[in-house]
């Protein structure tokens, strides 16, 4: 199986006026995949690719921007190597993207408030989803396509310094995704690893310039953990933290992970697995880190 990438991109930045710049950006790719298999199955597949962006970005002043961006991506397909997998499942095709963001960042308050905001809307073509057979109580990944998907949501990032001492941080990500347009069980769900929302909300205090307490909080909403099946993981709130200290030179952070000691789930299988379940399908996960603790030290020289 060998791949060869060929590419060429370039970006211009025109300033329209004192206010507003447009930013243009053009990728073309050539892509060419070669698979032979120990069962003599010969694919080929030989692509050109073409990605790029158009951006316009206000300057209301120094500390406010206003932007909005259309752009195009893709990802190449290629062939799953597996020669348990029939033959109609050894390739998938490329995937395009199309998205638009419009957003702000801006600061206040002498600068002690910093944001960012950011709206976004995306469709996918040929969206490439990760799937899995089961073979002898075991699993063989491959890719495939979906038709079309779409999605849309908001991501927003909040820095507040209270003081010399005191900084406050969270940031917020919302989401919506669907496939548009493949197999009747899974049109209009939404997409695995796909939840609606996640956050990380913190505080950093600083006893001296040296020495500085740092605890945050991220959450994420449940999830479905696969496009195989429609089990999903529970939503969770990790409480994480560190004390730290650094002098320029050496470093050294104390710190703690999931303090509370939650239970959550990263990954999930449905399959039957039990002889005294007569092997009845039941639903299998990866858990996440328990509480862990740790010690890092650095040193730049």
């Amino acid at each position: 199986y060998e791949t060869q990438s060929k590419a060429v991109y370039g970006q211009l930045d025109h300033s329209v006026s004192d206010k507003i710049t447009l930013t243009t950006g053009l990728r073309v790719e050539k892509w060419e995949a070669d698979y032979k298999g120990s069962d003599a199955t010969i694919i080929n597949t030989d692509e050109t690719l073409v990605g790029g962006k158009i951006s316009l970005a206000y300057q209301q002043n120094k500390n406010n921007i206003h932007y909005l961006t259309f752009s195009k991506g893709y990802k190449p397909g290629g062939i799953n190597a597996d020669t348990s997998l029939a033959l109609d499942d050894r390739k998938y095709q490329t995937e395009a993207l199309w998205n638009i963001d419009a957003g702000r960042t801006f600061s206040a308050l002498d600068n002690a408030l910093k944001a960012r905001f950011n709206v976004f809307y995306g469709e996918r073509e040929d969206q490439q989803v990760k799937l899995y057979n089961e073979r002898e109580r075991s699993f063989v990944d491959f890719l495939s396509n979906a038709a079309k998907g779409s999605y849309y949501g908001l991501e927003s990032e909040l820095d507040y310094y209270v003081n010399d001492n005191l900084h406050l941080y969270s940031s917020l990500g919302l989401l919506r995704a669907k496939f548009d347009t493949y197999t009747p069980d899974l049109e209009g769900r939404a997409p695995a690893q796909s939840p609606k929302y996640q956050y990380n909300i913190g505080m950093n205090y600083s006893f001296t310039d040296e020495l500085a307490l740092d605890i945050n909080v991220e959450g994420k909403d449940a999830y479905y953990f696969s496009n195989k099946h429609n089990n999903k993981s529970d939503s969770y709130n990790l409480l994480n933290s560190s004390l730290n200290y650094n002098n320029g030179e050496f470093g050294v952070s104390l710190w703690a992970r999931n303090l509370t000691d939650e239970d959550y789930q990263t990954r999930g299988f449905s399959f039957g697995n039990n002889p005294s379940k007569s092997y009845a399908t039941e639903t299998f996960t990866q858990q996440g880190m328990p509480r862990t603790f740790g010690v890092t030290v650095g040193y730049d020289y």
